[in-house]
């Protein structure tokens, strides 16, 4: 999901094994949530994870074997497309899955994605032209290490005592001892270690127009 910092507008992005994605406008109809698709956007092969930068206005789309690509998130911004991260290059490896953004002032902040096949979260500059910055791969410690993560998410903000500074949630797919698969909670600043902004006052709900 994402609002458009211009109009104010909500939207949801939805994807599709065959490749095709599309974009709905969220809206109310007789006191009912409706959807209205307002845009088609076609990959060659099986998108996964996806991410919106709200405050300036792009959205992010895991191609599993090709890499990360980049389109406008707006309803009007046509199919034009850039592959901003290709599978291979910095150890970035098939499937490419879950995508995420840590927000940060003045624009700052990263692109997070699930490298599954190398079992690592590879780290993107949030600005064009998002260059590679650092691999996150945790380590086993009070928690068992992480493998096969689809899902991922990432605050900046703080959530709780146990949480000052943010987290870093994964989803992971196997456990040890052949448990089932779970979620990994890391506080931001052990991610961050310091290699990674930290930055708490962000409001990543407040974003102004670009």
């Amino acid at each position: 999901m994402r609002v458009s910092a211009r109009s104010g507008q909500y939207y949801f992005f939805v994807n599709h094994k065959d490749g095709s994605i599309e974009q709905y406008l969220l809206g109310e109809k007789t006191g009912a949530i409706s959807a209205t698709k307002v845009r088609a956007l076609k990959l060659k092969s099986t998108p996964e994870g996806c991410v919106a930068d709200d405050e300036v206005g792009t959205f992010f789309v895991a191609e599993e074997r090709t890499g990360i690509w980049k389109f406008s998130a707006e309803p009007n911004g046509g199919d034009e497309r850039t592959l901003i991260a290709k599978v291979g290059d910095h150890g970035l490896k098939a499937d490419v899955e879950g995508l995420t953004i840590y927000y940060a002032s003045d624009g700052r902040g990263y692109l997070i994605a699930s490298s599954q096949g190398s079992n690592v979260f590879k780290v993107y500059d949030r600005r064009p032209p998002h260059h590679f910055i650092l691999t996150i791969d945790p380590k086993p410690g009070k928690i068992d290490d992480v493998n096969d993560t689809d899902g991922i998410a990432v605050t900046n903000r703080p959530t709780s005592d146990l949480f000052p500074k943010g987290f870093l949630v994964v989803q992971d797919g196997s456990n040890a001892g052949g448990k089932n698969q779970n979620f990994k909670v890391y506080g931001w600043e052990d991610i961050a270690a310091g290699h990674l902004i930290i930055d708490t006052s962000c409001d990543p709900r407040a974003p102004r127009q670009p």
